[in-house]
């Protein structure tokens, strides 16, 4: 990548989430963790949010919502909060976290984009798809 990214991985801590960062960290991204309650105070270009296991998500899943910050999502198994964060207005994109690195590297591009788009001040009219509806920021790899 050509410039590092800061990324934030939000997440129960565990060898999943340490592996997540293990796997930033080789990809060149600056990656630090967070937990649920308290990401909001922490820096950070991409969030991260790892939705696999029992977590309960729906006590910050109006925050990660709201948050400017492009998410990807490590789940598993598509649940409510994966759902409704899925059309969030700053881009979502979902992994199951079994995806070899480039696939990986993809996420981190098309993140990056989001990001870069997100920083533009100047208004746009929204892009529509073929038959005239707006197109959704979420995308699944």
């Amino acid at each position: 990548m050509n410039t590092e990214i800061q990324v934030l991985i939000v997440g129960e801590n565990g060898t999943e989430r340490a592996g997540l960062v293990g796997r930033f960290d080789a990809l060149g991204c600056d990656a630090a963790t967070a937990e649920p309650s308290s990401y909001l105070a922490e820096d950070g270009d991409l969030l991260v949010a790892d939705f696999r296991g029992d977590g309960d998500w729906d006590h910050v899943a109006a925050a990660l919502a709201a948050d400017e910050r492009p998410l990807l999502m490590i789940a598993d198994r598509p649940t409510p909060v994966v759902r409704e964060l899925s059309s969030r207005a700053a881009g979502a994109m979902v992994l199951t976290g079994s995806e070899n690195d480039s696939g990986f590297r993809v996420a981190l591009s098309l993140c990056s984009a989001l990001r870069g788009r997100g920083r533009r001040r100047t208004r746009r009219r929204p892009v529509s798809g073929a038959w005239g509806r707006p197109v959704r920021p979420a995308i699944a790899i």
